[in-house]
């Protein structure tokens, strides 16, 4: 038997969708009471099976266990979910090493209550995003804060549009 991280087993005879499900299982349920103990391990079980998907697949049951606990941590970025900013900007710490593989959840954070937390979604988003997309993000320039529009237009400018792009 061989230790996997200190969480789980393997056996002979155990398929890669056996290992990957019992390891995220485990994740799963030591994650950690609090939404900043939690965000770390989402994050985690995340790159896992982004990394893992065309090898192996979770059971449906583990499958929901991660996407209603993925949801709960990604409530925190809701303007009504009083998630203090630290709070926030460690699940987005924990979140944005991952690059595209949460992008729609970076998209989430882009609409926090906290600016400082909409500024460092935006500033990890920005890399990942094609030219189309960043295109269709002007309500950032909406935003109440100036260094959220900073972000946007410096990133507009760094890019490889053309005048006729930026005129629509």
């Amino acid at each position: 038997m061989v230790r996997i991280t200190g969480a789980t087993r393997w056996r002979m005879g155990q398929t890669p969708d056996d290992i990957l499900n019992q390891y995220i299982t485990f994740l799963l349920e030591n994650q950690g009471k609090t939404i900043g103990e939690r965000a770390p391990v989402v994050a985690l079980c995340t790159n896992i099976m982004d990394d893992i998907g065309d090898i192996a697949q979770v059971e449906p049951t583990t499958r929901q266990q991660y996407e209603a606990t993925l949801q709960d941590t990604l409530n925190a970025f809701d303007r009504t979910s009083g998630v203090a900013a630290k709070t926030q900007l460690e699940i987005l710490d924990a979140l944005a090493h991952l690059g595209n593989a949460v992008k729609p959840q970076l998209m989430n954070a882009t609409r926090s209550a906290h600016s400082g937390v909409r500024s460092k979604a935006i500033e990890s988003l920005i890399p990942h995003l094609p030219e189309d997309d960043l295109l269709h993000q002007l309500t950032l320039l909406q935003d109440r804060s100036y260094e959220i529009i900073r972000i946007y237009v410096a990133s507009l400018l760094g890019s490889k549009l053309t005048a006729e792009q930026f005129l629509f």
